[in-house]
């Protein structure tokens, strides 16, 4: 199987990027403004993809997407703070 910068899937970041097109559009819109939050997106992608697979992050983003649309959390907010929760060996207290 190809392999693309990340080391993984070369379709899976793609996969990803899809889903979240499709499934978190408040989401997507808010990280692909510039492209520091277009990286941002990928990092956090790659990340969860390469440590949990792509199902991982299509469940975190669908969630965390639910938030945002029923006005629970604005954009952004508490980003991190759901990607610790959810992934803490990534992004938990402490972790770098």
């Amino acid at each position: 199987m190809a392999k693309d910068r990340f080391g993984y899937g070369i379709n899976q970041l793609k996969e990803a990027q899809e889903y979240t097109f499709n499934n978190a559009p408040i989401f997507y819109h808010d990280y692909t403004q510039t492209s520091v939050g277009y990286k941002m997106m990928e990092d956090m992608m790659s990340n969860v993809i390469k440590n949990h697979g792509v199902d991982s992050w299509k469940s975190f983003i669908k969630n965390y997407e639910s938030k945002l649309k029923s006005g629970e959390e604005g954009s952004g907010e508490f980003l991190f703070e759901h990607l610790g929760k959810a992934f803490p060996e990534l992004y938990g207290k402490g972790v770098q």
